[in-house]
């Protein structure tokens, strides 16, 4: 009876070892997958790291063979957008009650510069440190170099032109109720009281 066992079980996993076309076990016939489901399981595999490593580089390629007039535009954008991210937690702040919540939902309001920029695709200088080094990194040269600081220095101007614009306006432009103002100062004096460390 124990032999007859031992014969099943090495039977089945005799029959697990072996391989298909494309070099995987063969599965139970209730698990086979036609060859157009056998192409979609190989498109959805996460790419080699090559290929992530190559498709970054040439995107920092084409960030960093940009013209200024596109830059400078995109930067400032940026940075108007960013405005945004201090924006919404005051209003957020001002207008939702009282409660242990009001922090967390007031806090996640952060986040909406963030997603203008990223959904306009516009130019963030924290966005330009890997993708812009990359190509650097990968073929190191004076040149290359020159382009990734020419890159840096108009988006970091471009960036901190548009929050000034930005705070001008909300400034000058007498918009905001004077609580949100109020919530805005409060935030400003906050960030200004850390120390540079």
């Amino acid at each position: 009876m124990a032999e007859k066992a031992t014969r099943q079980t090495d039977d089945r996993t005799a029959g697990k070892s072996d391989n298909n076309a494309d070099g995987d076990a063969k599965p139970d016939r209730q698990f086979e997958l036609s060859p157009s489901e056998r192409a979609k399981v190989r498109d959805s595999l996460p790419p080699r790291a090559q290929v992530l490593h190559e498709t970054i580089r040439k995107q920092g390629t084409v960030e960093l063979e940009r013209n200024a007039a596109a830059l400078g535009w995109s930067s400032l954008a940026a940075g108007l957008s960013m405005g945004f991210s201090a924006l919404v937690p005051a209003i957020l702040n001002v207008h939702l009650a009282e409660g242990p919540s009001r922090f967390l939902i007031a806090t996640l309001g952060y986040a909406v510069g963030f997603l203008i920029v990223i959904l306009a695709r516009q130019q963030l200088f924290t966005e330009n440190t890997m993708t812009a080094v990359l190509p650097m990194m990968t073929k190191p040269s004076v040149s290359a170099f020159r382009q990734l600081l020419r890159l840096w220095g108009i988006v970091l101007i471009g960036n901190l032109l548009g929050v000034a614009v930005f705070a001008l306006g909300l400034l000058y432009g007498r918009v905001l109720e004077p609580a949100v103002h109020d919530a805005l100062l409060a935030l400003a004096q906050h960030i200004l009281a850390n120390t540079p460390w």
